[in-house]
């Protein structure tokens, strides 16, 4: 932690990593001293569709993805557990979920990276106890979003209750923090807003969260100030500051 940034989770938003320039953008971060670690692509891909075809097409296009990013030396990459589908997680169903997600884990694993698995809003991991489930049976890691388990009625106050019950009962499969909070931006409350003004609150849930893996790696998630303006690189390396003085 005192180091400051020292991990860049490159997103794969397309055309990443298919494009000319990413392998060429890869080594330029890497050259910055930055280990390289990935968040794949999540926007049309569904491999908790209950539609086996899309769910299956789901993953053969992920398995792509990692071919594409298998001599980068990633330490691990993101993947999105999801649907837009109103599911009842019933066995059946979370089966064919598990089946694809392990299959998935083995894939990436063969290719030298690490697979780590993050919570969305529904589905199968819409409890820790589901989701601590799927990380059992397919041997992936978590990424635990903190902006994803706040109160979206509230973006101002919120208990840590529901934080520590994720962290206690995931506990040491933990291996990547996604930290971000919420805020109204066009008049929607939305994702990835500053959490300055709340850093103690954060700092605690890092601080218990490193009990469980003194190896974790935390990511700031920050796209938004609290204005909703874009962040600047200026205003991030002035919050990592602020955030690590309290450690």
């Amino acid at each position: 932690m005192k180091s400051g940034y020292s991990v860049a989770e490159i997103s794969l938003d397309y055309p990443w990593p298919f494009s000319a320039n990413f392998k060429n953008t890869v080594k330029q971060i890497a050259e910055l001293g930055l280990r390289i670690a990935f968040h794949a692509p999540w926007r049309d891909i569904s491999l908790a569709s209950p539609y086996k075809d899309i769910s299956r097409g789901s993953l053969e296009a992920l398995k792509k993805v990692i071919d594409e990013v298998a001599d980068t030396r990633a330490e691990y990459m993101v993947f999105h557990i999801q649907t837009r589908e109103e599911v009842k997680l019933d066995s059946e169903y979370f089966s064919q979920v598990k089946e694809v997600v392990a299959e998935l884990n083995d894939y990436a694993r063969s290719k030298g990276i690490r697979a780590v698995l993050e919570n969305t809003f529904s589905g199968v991991s819409e409890s820790p106890e589901s989701f601590a489930e799927l990380l059992k049976y397919t041997g992936a890691g978590a990424c635990l979003d903190i902006g994803r388990l706040l109160p979206r009625e509230s973006q101002q106050y919120f208990s840590l209750e529901q934080i520590e019950k994720w962290i206690r009962t995931i506990s040491n499969k933990i291996e990547v923090l996604h930290l971000h909070s919420l805020g109204r931006r066009k008049g929607r409350v939305t994702e990835h807003f500053s959490f300055l003004g709340n850093e103690n609150l954060f700092s605690t849930i890092v601080k218990r969260t490193f009990t469980f893996n003194p190896n974790l790696v935390v990511t700031l998630e920050v796209f938004y100030t609290h204005a909703g303006n874009d962040v600047t690189a200026s205003y991030l390396a002035e919050m990592l500051t602020k955030f690590l003085s309290l450690f």
